[in-house]
């Protein structure tokens, strides 16, 4: 595959683009306008020597070519560039630090909401139930990541037949890949159609996982949606923490063989068609989840009664804010990325944006039919007559809010709307009857008599019968 360094003249000349010649005088370069300088003679040309030593194996993965200064810009076989100007590189590390701290702030964000409602005693919980369930996200993630990563890698071996240098690219932070690198990638329409099925396998696969696990296995571990929430919140805080202190301490090139293993805290998120922004994308995209839920559920604490007192209650609303996400989101993507023919241009972060009305149809069946089994599964008695208009709602909304939210907020966007139409719904019209000692929501609640039954008077005495005639 051809460089993307600035072509160059002969050994010495100035580069023949007009673009590289303003970036030389720009970072450091030789002013425009002055004298060339000699060429060098062959055999003094600065690392020179070092061309003539690269093995027949190192040439097959890389060029090499020499800027006037005599330094050596190396680009591998799909477009790594390690070019080293120390302005651009100055430039780029405080934008970067300046996102991964951001990106930790966000993750702080929603641990400490919680922790500073349970200090001033609006939340309430048992912290034994909190480090085992702290314990059981930080391991299930971990093993959940590994698993995704490793099937990842051999996917990308055996069909889509990468090398080790370009799974590793994939893998490692690809914000030192050329801009071509992707386009480059995805060249062939054979590769094309198989990296869409891994990103939906893989990535998808592993954003359904470990929602079902959180509403099975956590009901095990503690009834206390809160409990889990918090626990949920610092495990994604200590993950963000962990990946933003990998990208930042080993952003150089020579710690690149350490992404073989740094990229297993990514699992399989980092989806390979968002190019260059894929590992900030997975990250923002965990943020966004727990941003959602978090909001979700101070909502519904704000308006529906205790949890204690009414839980079916409670169980129906984590229902309807977490299928659609869990089910709607993930089949608009299965569905949409290899058989969407009608595509739409949408914002998000990552070097393709765009999603298909195929991908929005499945949306909506993927979160209208799971609420509709979980309603139809409940006894005749508890479900009004509203509840299911309340869940063709849901389905509409959901798939709108999917479709126009920036790419990876729509984790944040889907509970926090499904939460707010839902206590809405509960507060006018009712969603369940008697969802808690027998109080149904004021719209619907039978007007209580003017005294209690016991004190009920007496029915009148039956009117004696009409006197015959004589």
């Amino acid at each position: 595959m051809s460089s993307n360094a600035a072509p160059v003249s002969p050994a010495g000349s100035r580069p023949a683009d007009a673009t590289a010649a303003v970036l030389d005088m720009m970072f450091g370069g030789e002013t425009a306008g002055a004298p060339e300088p000699a060429p060098l003679p062959p055999a003094t040309t600065p690392g020179r020597e070092e061309e003539d030593a690269v093995s027949s194996d190192e040439e097959a993965r890389a060029d090499s070519v020499y800027g006037e200064d005599g330094k050596k810009r190396r680009t591998s076989r799909i477009g790594l560039r390690w070019s080293g100007s120390p302005t651009a590189t100055s430039a780029e590390s405080i934008r970067l630090k300046r996102i991964m701290l951001g990106l930790v702030a966000l993750a702080l964000c929603p641990a400490l909401a919680i922790g500073i409602s349970t200090a001033a005693g609006y939340i309430v919980f048992n912290w034994n139930e909190v480090g085992i369930a702290f314990a059981y996200v930080i391991i299930s993630e971990v093993i959940r990541r590994i698993i995704w990563r490793l099937l990842r890698n051999l996917y990308c071996r055996r069909v889509l037949g990468l090398t080790s240098d370009e799974i590793l690219d994939i893998n490692g932070p690809r914000r030192h890949l050329s801009k071509a690198w992707l386009s480059d990638l995805l060249a062939d329409s054979r590769r094309r159609r198989n990296i869409k099925i891994c990103d939906v396998l893989f990535r998808k696969g592993g954003h359904v996982v470990p929602l079902i696990s959180a509403v099975l296995i956590g009901d095990m571990i503690t009834d206390d949606i809160g409990c889990l929430l918090f626990a949920n919140t610092l495990g994604c805080l200590l993950i963000t923490t962990i990946m933003a202190l990998a990208i930042w301490n080993f952003r150089d090139p020579k710690d690149r063989p350490k992404w073989r293993y740094l990229s297993l805290f990514w699992g399989a998120t980092d989806r390979i068609r968002d190019g260059r922004y894929a590992q900030q994308n997975s990250m923002l995209g965990n943020i966004s989840l727990v941003w959602g839920v978090t909001i979700a559920y101070f909502i519904a604490r704000a308006v529906l009664p205790d949890e204690d007192d009414s839980e079916k209650l409670w169980a129906f609303a984590l229902s309807v804010v977490l299928l659609p996400l869990t089910f709607g989101d993930a089949l608009g993507e299965v569905i949409g990325t290899p058989f969407g023919r009608h595509r739409f241009k949408v914002r998000g972060l990552g070097e393709i944006n765009q999603k298909s009305l195929e991908g929005c149809v499945a949306v909506f069946l993927g979160s209208l039919v799971p609420l509709l089994i979980i309603a139809g599964t409940m006894a005749d008695s508890e479900v009004l007559n509203g509840t299911w208009a309340l869940i063709c709602v849901t389905a509409v909304l959901t798939t709108l809010t999917e479709t126009l939210a920036f790419r990876s907020t729509d984790n944040m966007v889907i509970p926090l709307c499904n939460a707010a139409l839902f206590v809405v719904w509960w507060k006018i019209g009712g969603v369940l009857q008697d969802p808690h000692n027998g109080d149904t929501p004021w719209l619907i609640r039978p007007r209580p008599p003017p005294y209690p039954p016991s004190m009920a008077p007496l029915p009148p005495p039956p009117s004696p019968p009409p006197l015959a005639p004589p």
